[in-house]
């Protein structure tokens, strides 16, 4: 959805944002997104193994919290996109 002055997308993050690709958790949101024409804010729960955009060792250390954080749907991101 865009703002009335068309500088700010705000969508929900999808697979089909991140291409349908399993990234590594470590690879940067902006690298995989840098397609995208606008600055916008992805939010969204996790119920797919696709994540990233997480710091070195985040990811292991939510495996250990909860086994099933990637797809139980009681975690989420929040991730921002500044444009190009």
């Amino acid at each position: 959805m865009m703002s009335e002055s068309g500088s700010f997308a705000h969508i929900t993050l999808t697979q089909r944002l991140k291409r349908d690709h399993h990234w590594n958790f470590t690879t940067f949101f902006a690298d995989i997104v840098c397609y995208f024409p606008a600055t916008f804010a992805a939010l969204r729960t996790l119920k797919s193994e696709i994540v990233a955009g997480f710091h070195p060792g985040q990811a292991e250390a939510l495996s250990r919290e909860d086994p099933q954080w990637l797809t139980n749907g009681q975690w989420g991101v929040s991730q921002f996109f500044s444009g190009i």
